[in-house]
């Protein structure tokens, strides 16, 4: 049989709807679809998870050894891969401001790459940070001055600092940069992923040649949300894990089943005369068709969702549900393929019987 008569055949077929090929590329992209979406919501719940840690200032961790802290450990800390960011901190005078003169302001020294820490801009240390809340007590705004004992301040920096059950001290502080200091009292660092060892990293915070008794804490802003998040554990432990292999047979099925209730066509193909290789080659082709556009609908439908879904709108919770798409369409294929190599001539009448 020629290549034209197979592709013509195969077009017949798929143009007058005996191949099922509407059907079962709606099944396709309907079993596909609830799988990809069920772990995109899944993998969604994973970055909220991440986002509230972090957005609560969890996983930041803090060392506290008083006036030992070397600055330069410190801000060496950054150098490790799970440290996005590090900053000293110390105790400093209270500042008096002429407006309330007898309701000093606690400040603290820090170091200027601890704006980082805060989500602020390191080249704001030109002036002074207070938080939020502190902001909206004093009327103040960026650039505000503010009038104090020790002279003008001008506000160079605005942190969030809600009241979420993170260390309330920077609420109502002035944090004002010093690059003079050569020992703090704390070292505060940004570590994400979250890991014992990292944690264990932020002891060389201490000052070279610091006394080997030296009380040595460390802690973290927030301890309301953990002490860790296993958000990688979790995810290789979603419920949803499984849906590879899970698209993979469903595509398998669904191939299988639609060649067995044409086995009577193709054994009749066969009697008339059809090459198994012909048959074989039609099958495929049809399979090819609506499998491929049974993948691609769902491809497009699952990247839209994922997008639509996504946190912080990326592609990431799709990974999983593409590839028991592309799973699925070739499964599909070796079903076909080894359904209809099951077909026998010899069995026709028995399919005639049993349709």
């Amino acid at each position: 049989m020629r290549a034209s008569a197979v592709l013509s055949e195969a077009w017949r077929n798929l143009r007058s709807g005996t191949s099922r090929a509407l059907l079962l590329s709606t099944l396709l992209v309907a079993v596909t679809v609830l799988l990809g979406v069920a772990d995109i919501v899944t993998v969604r719940s994973l970055q909220e998870k991440a986002g509230q840690y972090l957005g609560s200032g969890a996983a930041i961790r803090t060392v506290s050894i008083e006036a030992l802290v070397d600055p330069l450990s410190c801000g060496a800390l950054g150098d490790v891969s799970t440290v996005r960011a590090t900053g000293a901190l110390a105790g400093a005078t209270p500042i008096t401001t002429t407006a309330l003169p007898r309701a000093p302001l606690p400040a603290f020294s820090v170091t200027p790459s601890f704006a980082a820490v805060l989500g602020l801009d390191p080249a704001q240390a030109s002036g002074v940070w207070i938080s939020e809340t502190l902001a909206q007590t004093l009327h103040a705004d960026l650039g505000t001055n503010l009038d104090t004992a020790r002279g003008p301040l001008t506000i160079s920096g605005i942190f969030a600092w809600p009241d979420d059950g993170r260390d309330s001290r920077l609420a109502s502080a002035v944090l004002v940069p010093d690059v003079t200091q050569e020992r703090f009292d704390e070292c505060w660092a940004a570590v994400w992923p979250t890991s014992e060892e990292t944690d264990d990293l932020l002891r060389f915070a201490a000052a070279p040649g610091a006394p080997a008794d030296s009380a040595v804490t460390v802690g973290q802003v927030n301890r309301n949300f953990g002490t860790s998040f296993e958000g990688h554990t979790e995810y290789l432990d979603r419920s949803t894990r499984h849906i590879l292999p899970v698209g993979t047979v469903a595509g398998f099925f669904i191939a299988v089943t639609s060649v067995r209730l044409r086995r009577l066509e193709h054994a009749g193909a066969l009697h008339a005369g059809q090459s198994r290789a012909a048959s074989a080659a039609v099958c495929f082709l049809e399979t090819l068709v609506w499998s491929g556009v049974g993948a691609l609908v769902a491809a497009v439908t699952l990247l839209l969702t994922a997008r639509s879904m996504s946190v912080d709108g990326g592609l990431v919770p799709a990974t999983t549900g593409l590839r028991a798409v592309c799973a699925a369409a070739a499964s599909a294929l070796l079903g076909s393929a080894a359904s209809i190599a099951l077909v026998r001539e010899s069995h026709l009448f028995r399919y005639f019987k049993d349709r």
